[in-house]
């Protein structure tokens, strides 16, 4: 998922939200992201809700963290 308005991070961080989501049915955590895209926690929640701003990602209803999901 190749995407020009997103910088290469963000662009990292929705790929693996996707791949994970996929795979185990439930997205990956924070700390997850984080690691995997080698960032602090803070860095990998701010480019998520990022990417919610841009219209990739949506935050369902209540305040878990596995209420976020990518945009279709």
């Amino acid at each position: 998922m190749i995407n020009k308005n997103l910088t290469k991070k963000q662009t990292e961080v929705l790929n693996l939200f996707s791949r994970i989501t996929k795979e185990r049915g439930q997205p990956p955590t924070i700390r997850e992201l984080s690691e995997a895209c080698d960032t602090s926690a803070s860095s990998a929640h701010r480019m998520v809700r990022v990417l919610c701003d841009k219209g990739y990602m949506k935050k369902g209803n209540g305040q878990s963290w596995y209420n976020y999901q990518i945009a279709k």
